[in-house]
């Protein structure tokens, strides 16, 4: 696999579980349904034959029939997937309404 190729599994396995999470984990959205089908169909694609990229072992299984986010359970989901699903989350749709330290607070999470 050349590193353009990579880059671009890598960015679009990264973007999958971000939303999957949101989604998923968290009952929030920021992209339509109709989005998030096309990410997935687009991860399966790039994905397919590949054996070494980024979160392969959370994104196969979620992949496989379903073809979705659903199946993957919180606790497998690594701190910077979650990380930046919140940071998307407050900065699309909260960053008006709260501060940063209420909305973490809101969903368990804390700042240092």
């Amino acid at each position: 696999m050349n590193s353009k190729s990579n880059s671009n599994l890598d960015r679009l396995s990264q973007q999958f579980l971000v939303h999957s999470y949101l989604y998923y984990q968290l009952n929030e959205s920021i992209i339509g349904d109709e989005k998030y089908d096309q990410l997935c169909v687009s991860l399966k694609k790039e994905a397919e034959g590949q054996n070494d990229y980024l979160y392969q072992e959370l994104i196969e299984p979620a992949l496989g029939n379903e073809g979705s986010g659903f199946a993957i359970p919180t606790k497998a989901y690594p701190p910077r997937i979650i990380s930046t699903a919140l940071h998307l989350l407050y900065q699309d749709q909260y960053k008006d309404k709260v501060s940063l330290n209420n909305f973490l607070k809101s969903y368990g999470y804390r700042t240092k």
